[in-house]
């Protein structure tokens, strides 16, 4: 099964339209990948961006971060979610004691194992 016929079936599911779906699972992957970023300065978790039909690159030095609502209407858009920092590949492929296996990949997990519990 594709990811994207799982989010038509976990839509029809919960009753809920696939915009609303790709909306909120968007949250709820930035949400997740932001709290599974180790800390020690606070900046790779404040610079973890939502990307609205193209990749957001910006980055910045605040170390204090924020979690994105994607707008309205954006599950009808490609939402990226990304982290230009150049370290950011460095912490997902496990160089952190706090976060050794990565933030990305443990969300997809989960996040796919919420999906086809639900279909379920």
């Amino acid at each position: 099964m594709s990811f994207q016929s799982d989010l038509g079936k976990f839509a029809k599911a919960t009753g809920l339209e696939i915009e609303v779906v790709v909306g909120k699972l968007a949250f709820d992957v930035l949400k997740s990948v932001i709290e599974k970023t180790p800390i020690k300065t606070g900046r790779a978790k404040a610079n973890w961006n939502l990307g609205l039909g193209s990749i957001n690159y910006t980055t910045t030095k605040s170390t204090t971060f924020k979690l994105s609502v994607p707008p309205k209407g954006s599950g009808n858009k490609v939402i990226y979610i990304t982290n230009s920092l150049p370290y950011i590949t460095s912490l997902e492929n496990g160089d952190s004691k706090q976060a050794r296996g990565g933030m990305v990949k443990p969300t997809m997990s989960e996040i796919n194992r919420s999906i086809r519990s639900v279909i379920r």
